[in-house]
């Protein structure tokens, strides 16, 4: 009889754990659950709200933590900041491995209000040990689904993916080349603007 090969077992389904209810507090009471959101692929998705809001700076309107006096932007003076309920989506996770991807991504310091990737990665036990990941509340239309309606609006939203890219070039993640390609395209369609 022929040996058969050998076949690797199918890889194991990640299970999510039981949700938690809304007004579950996370990571030292930093975080409120709102809503559960679902679940996919072995991760619980919820709305979340940070209990501390932040601190709009009234100068030019960057969110800063809650702890801050000046504007990590601007260095403006946050006395008569407008204070700021956040909005987060928090993803669940009953394995580490769950969200190996979200960590890598944490790690790497894409802190950027044009990327939505975590701002915060931790373990906590609600009720036994949980991963989490945070990240940013993406409101409006998918970008696909949008059409610009004037010329300024588009030369806007390049603006905004510029600021993007050159943040991601210096985290090491964008090809220099590709950047300067998009540069160059960039500063021609401002200039003849």
């Amino acid at each position: 009889m022929p040996a058969t090969p050998d076949i690797a077992p199918p890889a194991k389904a990640l299970t999510a754990p039981e949700p938690l209810p809304e007004g579950a507090l996370l990571n030292g009471r930093r975080y409120e659950i709102v809503a559960f959101l679902g679940t996919r692929d072995g991760i619980n998705e919820y709305r979340a709200v940070r209990t501390e809001p932040y601190k709009r700076c009234p100068h030019c309107r960057t969110l800063n933590t809650p702890d801050s006096n000046f504007c990590e932007q601007c260095g403006g003076d946050l006395k008569e900041a407008e204070l700021v309920s956040l909005f987060v989506r928090v993803w669940e996770a009953a394995s580490p491995d769950a969200l190996q991807r979200e960590r890598a991504l944490h790690e790497k310091g894409l802190h950027h209000p044009l990327i939505a990737a975590p701002s915060e990665i931790f373990t906590d036990a609600p009720y036994d040990e949980r991963h989490y990941a945070v990240l940013p509340e993406v409101e409006g239309t998918p970008l696909a689904q949008v059409e610009a309606d004037d010329a300024d609006t588009a030369l806007a939203w390049a603006k905004e993916l510029a600021d993007a890219f050159a943040h991601l070039q210096t985290r090491a993640l964008a090809s220099p080349v590709r950047w300067q390609k998009v540069s160059c395209s960039l500063t021609t369609a401002l200039q003849s603007s």
